[in-house]
């Protein structure tokens, strides 16, 4: 699947938000319309995963913001560490 999005860094609050161990590994957000599967630990699902500037990126959260007439989600997204299944995606481009 390819998605339109705004993809950023997290804001020094975010990043301050975060637990202590956790604000050196890379995250990014993005915003846009679409809705992101989140990882959950406990029941071991993966989360949706998204390449940006060469590197993986899997979802830890997606939250709707519908509270104004430009609703999105507004999801968050951890660095995957390298590994054999982290090559760059194949994507075809359209004429």
């Amino acid at each position: 699947m390819v998605a339109m999005e705004d993809v950023q860094p997290l804001s020094s609050d975010d990043l301050q938000a975060l637990p202590e161990g956790e604000r050196t590994v890379l995250h990014i957000k993005s915003i846009g319309s679409t809705k992101f599967n989140t990882a959950d630990e406990a029941s071991g699902t993966p989360g949706d995963w998204l390449y940006y500037h060469g590197r993986w990126y899997e979802c830890k959260s997606c939250q709707l913001w519908d509270h104004t007439i430009l609703s999105h989600y507004e999801s968050e997204f951890v660095v995957v560490p390298p590994g054999p299944t982290t090559t760059p995606p194949e994507v075809e481009v359209g004429p």
